[in-house]
């Protein structure tokens, strides 16, 4: 792995407002994983954002994001815990999904050995790209493509994290996770109500769990088909 930690003194205005955001946000919401929490205040999300939403980069909003398809960034509260509940080691490849401007991703690069983040967007890519480069990070990048169809020539995968809420999970996603690996993400239960679960996959099966309940929208692709009634 090749990682640079971002150590800074807590008299920087940024590092002020990511040690809030961890112990206002974060550790109040049952995020307890040391090495997680050290990547949650080393890595600046100001640089994984657009210019105008920088200001607002630590606050606990589900941020959109401008560009085509449309992408409400996970509150870090709620990424954090999904993350956590991933139990990331070092030796995980990571498939990351609908992952934005890289935030996520740059996080995960701290804690596994490769990071994959698949995007539609080319310009988001291009950030991302570039957010990597600026802070280091060697093991973490970012390819456009059709996020539900995942990153198949790069598979397998020991971990896929989706960045929203899903109504169901495309075959050719779950193909690409390692036996024995697993999947993390919202299954939409409605427009309102979600819940964070965990898939883990064996041969031949697929096991979930619940997490915790919050929101996230549907990322294109993963809704469940519309059905016509007569």
């Amino acid at each position: 792995m090749n990682v640079q930690i971002l150590a800074q003194p807590l008299s920087n205005p940024a590092a002020l407002a990511r040690r809030t955001m961890v112990d206002g946000q974060v550790r109040t919401y049952d995020v307890t994983n040391l090495d997680l929490i050290d990547r949650l205040l080393s890595v600046p999300r100001e640089a994984f954002l657009p210019a105008e939403l920088a200001a607002r980069a630590y606050s606990d909003a589900a941020l959109a994001l401008p560009g085509s398809p449309p992408r409400r960034l996970l509150a870090p509260m709620v990424l954090a815990r999904l993350l956590q509940a991933a139990a990331i080691n070092p030796q995980d490849r990571v498939l990351d999904l609908a992952g934005g401007l890289g935030y996520g991703a740059a996080l995960v690069a701290g804690l596994a050995r490769e990071v994959v983040m698949v995007e539609a967007d080319a310009a988001r890519v291009s950030a991302a790209n570039a957010a990597f480069a600026q802070i280091g990070l060697g093991n973490a990048r970012a390819v456009s493509g059709d996020i539900a169809k995942g990153a198949a020539a790069e598979a397998p995968f020991t971990l896929v994290i989706v960045n929203g809420a899903f109504e169901l999970l495309p075959a050719a996603l779950l193909a690409q996770i390692a036996p024995g690996g697993r999947l993390v993400g919202v299954r939409s239960q409605n427009e309102v109500v979600g819940e964070a679960v965990r898939l883990d996959v064996a041969a031949g099966t697929v096991g979930e769990r619940p997490l915790f309940s919050c929101h996230a929208d549907i990322i294109e692709g993963f809704a469940r088909p519309a059905s016509f009634s007569f």
